[in-house]
């Protein structure tokens, strides 16, 4: 039993902080950018190739 939690326990830490990360991400304001149109395109020729 001690072996199945000593495993769990960094997944269980990582839950535990994502509420305070997106709190953190919420106040200052990162977020991923969206691309323009220009960009997607420029995005899919380059998968094309």
């Amino acid at each position: 039993m001690w072996a199945t939690l000593g495993t769990y326990a960094p997944f269980a830490f990582l839950n535990l902080t994502n509420p305070l990360i997106s709190i953190l991400y919420g106040y200052t304001g990162l977020t991923m950018g969206k691309y323009t149109t220009e960009e997607i395109e420029v995005v899919e020729n380059k998968k094309g190739t």
